[in-house]
C-alpha cells in the first residue's frame, strides 16, 4: 500500500470533483461506472458506496484490481487500487449517504479498496508520471 498524496485525498473528498471507478470485465475489458461520492477514511484507502454494482461487484469478485479517475478542471489523477473489503459499518454507510443526499441515492454498503499507486493525468508537463 501507498499513502495518496495530499491533493489527492483532497480531490477524492470534494463533492464537485468527477469521480470513476473501473474494474475488468471477464474478457478483459475495462468495465466503468461514475461514482457519486467517495470515502477517505484514511490515506492508504478509498471507499465507495455500493448502489447498481451488478457488473462491477462480478467484476471484483473475480479480479480485485480497479483504477479510481478522479478529476477537476486541469487537475486529474489516477489511483490504481485493490479491493479489500465490504462494509455494512453504519459510520461508513451514514457518512457516503451523505453526500449522496444531494442527488437523492442511497447506499447499504462500503467497499473499501487500497491504494497501490498514484498517478498524475491532469493537463501538463507531468502527465502520466508516477506520484507514489
Amino acid at each position: 500500500m501507498v499513502t495518496l498524496p495530499p491533493q489527492v485525498a483532497d480531490l477524492a473528498r470534494r463533492s464537485e470533483s468527477c469521480k470513476i471507478l473501473t474494474t475488468i470485465n471477464e474478457d478483459g475489458t475495462p468495465h466503468s461506472i461514475v461514482c457519486g461520492a467517495l470515502l477517505v477514511p484514511n490515506d492508504e484507502m478509498i471507499g465507495v458506496g455500493q448502489t447498481w454494482m451488478g457488473v462491477t461487484g462480478s467484476n471484483i469478485e473475480r479480479d480485485p484490481r480497479a483504477e479510481f479517475v478522479l478529476y477537476f478542471g486541469a487537475q486529474a489523477y489516477t489511483v490504481q487500487c485493490i479491493f479489500r473489503k465490504k462494509s455494512e459499518n453504519p459510520e461508513a454507510v451514514n457518512c457516503i449517504n451523505e453526500k449522496l443526499d444531494r442527488i437523492n441515492l442511497k447506499v447499504t454498503a462500503v467497499w473499501f479498496f487500497d491504494v497501490l499507486s498514484v498517478r498524475d493525468e491532469g493537463l501538463g508537463p507531468n502527465v502520466g508520471t508516477q506520484l507514489v
